[in-house]
C-alpha cells in the first residue's frame, strides 16, 4: 500500500499511456493478413520497447542510443544472422542498402525499396510513433482523435480486406472508452488545483467507469444484430479497379482487355509501360478486330480456328496483293511487366523474327496472333518484325460505288434493336457522295464537325433498354475511342458498307532517335486504342480514324483533312493524340539548336542534374543537422518561450497563470504534488529540494491575490516578481 501512494500520482498517466499503446497495436494486428509482412510480432516488441523508454522519459542520448541498438539488433536477427552480431561487414551492407533505396527514392522509383530498407523505414515509424503517442496521452491528454481513427482504420480493413476485424473493434472500443473515461477523471482530478484521494476516485468512479464499459460492450457484442441495411461497397470498389476488360459499369483502368461486350462508363489513366518500339517509320499497332454488334459492345460471332503458320511467312490477308506497299521493319521490346503472348504488330505482317525458334498461330478472322513453343503460349519479350506498309491509292478507293456490298454479311451485321434515326441521321450525313470513299470520309470528319466532345470521366453506360451507339450519337455526345470507333462502324454498315472494329495501340511517345537514325516510341497503357477499318474491292481493308485528336494511320496518298471545328483531345487521361506528341525532327532540331549556343571553347560540361542532386542532398544533410540541434536544445528553447510568453503580458490574471504554469512544470520535472498536501507545505518541500526560498514567496503572494482580491493589485504583483519567477523557471528547467 506505501507503494501505491507512493506512486498514485503516476498510476493514471501509465494506465492511460497504456491504452494508447494497446490501440496503436490494433494498427499492427492485421499487417500479417492484408500485406506480406510476416515480423508482426517483433514490430509489436520493437514498439513496447519505445513505448517504454518514451513514457519514462530517459535522456535523450541514453533513450537514443538503446533504439537504436534495438533497431540494429532485431535487423541482425531478421537479415545479418549468418553475419558475426559485433562485425561491422553487415552494418556496412545495410548503411549502402539504404543509400542506394535513397537514391532510387529520390528519382521517384518507389517500387526498387528492398525488403532491408522497408522494415528500417518501419522500425523509424514505431520509434517516431512512441514519442507521438506520449506528446498525445501524457503531455497534451488528447486521445479521442487517435481513438476514432482506429475505428475507421479498422472498419476500411474488415470491408475492403481479409482481415476479419469484428473482435479487434470490440476490443479498440472497450479500451478507447476506458482511456477517455480515464482521461475526464484525471482532468476533475485535478480540477482548481485540488486533488481527490486516489483510493477513493478508484472506488467511486474507475470501477464504476470499467463495469459500465465491459457490460455495455459485452450487450452490443451478444446482442442480435439487424441486416445490413445499405448496399455492400465492395463490388463498386472492386468494379473502379478493373481494367477496360470489365463490364463497364464502373470505373476502369485503360489498357488493353479481351472483353468489349459491355462498353462504356469512366476510367482512369495508367502510364504504365507496355512496350519499345525501334525503327524507321510506324504507326498504329493492332492486335485483333471483332465483327459482331450487340447493342451494348462488340462479340466475334465465328470461333476461328488458329492456323500454324512459319515466322517467315505470315499472311493475315487484309491488303490487296495490287496495293504498293514498302518494306519496313521493326524491333518491338515488351515491359516485363505486362508481357502477353499475343503479337502487336502494324498493318501487313510478313515476318516475325526471334532469337529462339517458336511457331506463329494465327487466327485470319480476328488477326490476333499468338506465340507458341512446344504447343505451349509463349510470352515474348523481344522480337523484330517484317510487315509491308500500304500506300493506298485514292483513285482505287474513289472508284468503289456507293451502292452497298452484300457479299461480306459478317462485316454488315447489325441487331434488330438499333434504333431508326442512326440510319436516319447516317443518310443524312452522306447525302449527295458519290462514291464509297465519300462516304465513309463523310462520317469520319462528322464528329469533329458537330461538337461531339473527347471525354474520359463523365461518360455515361447505355442501360438495359438504351443502344451504346444510339446514347453516344444523339443524347450524351461525349466519349472517347469506344464511342467514336463503335458510332462510325455501326453508321457505315446501315449503308451496307463493310466496317469492322479494331483495337490495339496508338503510335506511342517519342523517346530519341538512336545513333543509326532509327526512332524510339514507348507505348503504355494508355496508348490503348480503338479504330475502324472499312473494306474496299481492290485494295483491302483500309483502316479510319474518327476519335477526336487522333490523326490515325496512313491511309493513302493524299491526307485526310479534318473540319473546321477540330481541336486535340484532352492530354489528362487515356490516349496521347499524336498532334499532341513531339515530332523526332522537332526534338532533333531542338537539340541541334541547344549545341549551337553552348560555348565555342570546347571546354567541359557541367552536369545540372548532378549538381541539383548533390545541392538537394548536402540540403537535407543541413536540415537533419538543425533538427538534431533544436531537439537537442529544445530545453532552451522551451524555457525562453515560457518566460517570453509569460513576461510580455500585463493583464491581472497574469501573475496567477504564471504561478500556475510554475506548478505544472514542477510536476513535469518530477516535484509533484502529493495528494491532500497544501500549496504552503509543498512550497517548502519545493524550496528545500532547490536550496532558497522563492517558491514559498510567490506561494504567499499567489495566496494573498486568491483569497484576499482586495488587496494589492495582481498586475502589480505580477510586475514586482516577475523576475523571482523567471529565475525560478530557469533553474528548474535547467
Amino acid at each position: 500500500m506505501k507503494w501505491f501512494h507512493k506512486h498514485s500520482q503516476k498510476l493514471g498517466p501509465m494506465i492511460l499511456y497504456a491504452a494508447g499503446f494497446l490501440l496503436f497495436i490494433e494498427w499492427l494486428r492485421p499487417l500479417e493478413d492484408i500485406t506480406t509482412t510476416t515480423q508482426v510480432r517483433v514490430f509489436t516488441i520493437f514498439a513496447a520497447f519505445c513505448f517504454l523508454l518514451s513514457f519514462f522519459q530517459m535522456p535523450f542520448v541514453v533513450a537514443f542510443l538503446l533504439k537504436l541498438s534495438g533497431v540494429l539488433f532485431i535487423m541482425h536477427l531478421m537479415y545479418f544472422q549468418a553475419a558475426p552480431l559485433f562485425t561491422f561487414d553487415w552494418i556496412a551492407f545495410m548503411l549502402n542498402d539504404s543509400w542506394q533505396n535513397l537514391q532510387s527514392i529520390t528519382q521517384g522509383q518507389w517500387w526498387e525499396m528492398t525488403s532491408i530498407f522497408r522494415s528500417l523505414l518501419f522500425f523509424v515509424l514505431l520509434w517516431l510513433m512512441s514519442y507521438l503517442m506520449y506528446y498525445w496521452v501524457i503531455q497534451i491528454h488528447r486521445l479521442f482523435s487517435f481513438f476514432l481513427l482506429t475505428i475507421l482504420y479498422l472498419g476500411v480493413v474488415d470491408t475492403f480486406t481479409v482481415y476479419d476485424a469484428s473482435v479487434a473493434i470490440v476490443r479498440a472500443f472497450l479500451i478507447g472508452f476506458l482511456a477517455v473515461g480515464l482521461l475526464f477523471m484525471l482532468r476533475l482530478r485535478h480540477r482548481d488545483g485540488t486533488y481527490y484521494k486516489t483510493s477513493s476516485l478508484i472506488k467511486r468512479a474507475v470501477l464504476p467507469l470499467v463495469v459500465l464499459i465491459l457490460f455495455s460492450g459485452a450487450v452490443g457484442y451478444l446482442a442480435p444484430k439487424a441486416a445490413p441495411q445499405w448496399p455492400d461497397p465492395v463490388p463498386f470498389i472492386q468494379s473502379a479497379a478493373n481494367g477496360m476488360n470489365g463490364n463497364g459499369s464502373g470505373v476502369k483502368r485503360v489498357g488493353y482487355g479481351e472483353n468489349d461486350s459491355q462498353l462504356g462508363g469512366p476510367f482512369v489513366g495508367d502510364s504504365g509501360p507496355v512496350f519499345r518500339a525501334v525503327g524507321e517509320e510506324f504507326s498504329y499497332w493492332r492486335v485483333e478486330s471483332k465483327d459482331f454488334y450487340t447493342g451494348k459492345g462488340w462479340e466475334t460471332s465465328i470461333d476461328s480456328p488458329y492456323h500454324r503458320t512459319s515466322q517467315d511467312a505470315v499472311d493475315l490477308q487484309m491488303i490487296d496483293p495490287s496495293v504498293e506497299k514498302a518494306e519496313q521493319q521493326v524491333d518491338i521490346i515488351m515491359d516485363e511487366s505486362t508481357a502477353f503472348p499475343h503479337l502487336v504488330y502494324p498493318t501487313e505482317l510478313r515476318a516475325v523474327q526471334t532469337e529462339t525458334p517458336i511457331e506463329l498461330n494465327i487466327n485470319r478472322f480476328t488477326g490476333k496472333i499468338l506465340s507458341t513453343k512446344d504447343g505451349q503460349q509463349n510470352v515474348l519479350m523481344r522480337y523484330t518484325l517484317q510487315y509491308d506498309a500500304p500506300q493506298f491509292e485514292k483513285a482505287a478507293l474513289e472508284s468503289v460505288p456507293t451502292a452497298g456490298d452484300q457479299s461480306m454479311p459478317i462485316y454488315t451485321q447489325l441487331p434488330e434493336e438499333l434504333p431508326q434515326r442512326v440510319s436516319d441521321l447516317t443518310q443524312e450525313i452522306t447525302q449527295g457522295a458519290t462514291n464509297r470513299l465519300e462516304q465513309v470520309e463523310a462520317i469520319e470528319r462528322y464528329f469533329s464537325e458537330n461538337g461531339f466532345e473527347y471525354n474520359t470521366q463523365d461518360v455515361a453506360v447505355p442501360g438495359e433498354d438504351e443502344d451504346y451507339v444510339d446514347q453516344f450519337l444523339f443524347d450524351t455526345q461525349r466519349g472517347y475511342c469506344d464511342n467514336f470507333s463503335t458510332s462510325m462502324v455501326v453508321m457505315l454498315r446501315t449503308l451496307d458498307i463493310p466496317a469492322r472494329w479494331v483495337k490495339g495501340f496508338t503510335q506511342g511517345t517519342y523517346e530519341e532517335t538512336t545513333s543509326d537514325g532509327n526512332l524510339v516510341y514507348e507505348v503504355t497503357n494508355e496508348n490503348a486504342h480503338s479504330w475502324v477499318e472499312v473494306y474496299f474491292p481492290g485494295s483491302g481493308w483500309v483502316p479510319f480514324e474518327p476519335t477526336r485528336g487522333f490523326a490515325g494511320p496512313s491511309q493513302y496518298e493524299e491526307e485526310v483533312t479534318e473540319g473546321p471545328d477540330f481541336q486535340p483531345a484532352e492530354e489528362e487521361e487515356a490516349e496521347t493524340p499524336e498532334e499532341e506528341t513531339e515530332t523526332p525532327e522537332e526534338e532533333v532540331q531542338d537539340e541541334s539548336e541547344e549545341a549551337s549556343v553552348a560555348p565555342a571553347g570546347g571546354g567541359p560540361t557541367i552536369n545540372w542534374a548532378l549538381v541539383g542532386q548533390v545541392l538537394g542532398w548536402i540540403g537535407i544533410v543541413l536540415l537533419a543537422v538543425i533538427l538534431i540541434a533544436v531537439w537537442i536544445t529544445r530545453r532552451k528553447w522551451f524555457i525562453k518561450y515560457i518566460v517570453w510568453k509569460y513576461k510580455k503580458r500585463e493583464d491581472e490574471a497574469a501573475f496567477t497563470d504564471a504561478y500556475d504554469r510554475l506548478l505544472r512544470v514542477l510536476q513535469s520535472t518530477g516535484l509533484t504534488r502529493q495528494s491532500g498536501q497544501t500549496l504552503r507545505a509543498y512550497a517548502k518541500h519545493v524550496d528545500t529540494s532547490l536550496g532558497n526560498n522563492d517558491m514559498s514567496t510567490l506561494t504567499d503572494v499567489y495566496e494573498r491575490a486568491l483569497y484576499f482580491p482586495s488587496g494589492s493589485s495582481s498586475k502589480e504583483n505580477w510586475g514586482r516578481y516577475v523576475g523571482l519567477w523567471e529565475n525560478l523557471i530557469r533553474r528548474i528547467l535547467s
